[in-house]
């Protein structure tokens, strides 16, 4: 007996579709990114208050950007404390920054935006250095020449503060589950 090629072709079919969704569901651990834009706190004009540099950061040009971190670039997220080590790859790439970039990123402060599955979660400035700044909105720790780089990421300004000091309405502009399940997922949460 000689197969029919319909049947064949349906076969065909139906074994690519099985093939594609399940390609799709070990695929589907959310979209998780830092980005690190190429605009600083004065030319944005962000402001000390969250209200206001939230306004201006939920409409900042994302493509014009110095570097976006991804959930592949992060080795640990630290929940407890709000602390993300980068890979070796992604601490070198900052690393080898040339050092007028890092002294601008130092003195001129750039603004960063948390993006999960293209919805904007919050944004403020990248700390790297000291700052006497009074800005009420988060911020990124970070020294960009050590190794790994470690973003130490606060509700607002506010240094040698530990993140466990910080009150709880402070901490829900930062937390989100929907970040924690993911880093959860993928085995990268520690405490």
């Amino acid at each position: 007996m000689k197969p029919n090629r319909n049947c064949i072709w349906i076969l065909s079919f139906i074994l690519i579709s099985l093939s594609t969704c399940s390609k799709a569901t070990v695929m589907d651990t959310g979209s998780f990114s830092i980005y690190i834009l190429k605009s600083y706190w004065q030319d944005l004009r962000l402001g000390y208050d969250l209200e206001q540099s939230w306004s201006i950061l939920q409409e900042a040009d994302l493509t014009k950007n110095i570097k976006v971190i991804t959930a592949g670039d992060i080795q640990t997220y630290n929940w407890s404390s709000q602390t993300i080590t980068l890979t070796q790859e992604a601490s070198a790439y900052f690393n080898e920054l040339p050092n007028e970039v890092k002294l601008e990123i130092e003195n001129f402060k750039p603004a960063f935006v948390v993006v999960l599955n293209d919805h904007r979660l919050y944004g403020g400035l990248i700390i790297e250095g000291g700052t006497a700044m009074g800005t009420h909105y988060p911020v990124i720790y970070t020294n960009m020449r050590s190794n790994p780089v470690v973003f130490t990421i606060r509700p607002y300004l506010a240094p040698g503060l530990e993140y466990e000091q910080f009150d709880l309405s402070s901490k829900q502009i930062i937390e989100n589950h929907e970040v924690y399940d993911l880093f959860d997922r993928l085995g990268k949460i520690t405490r």
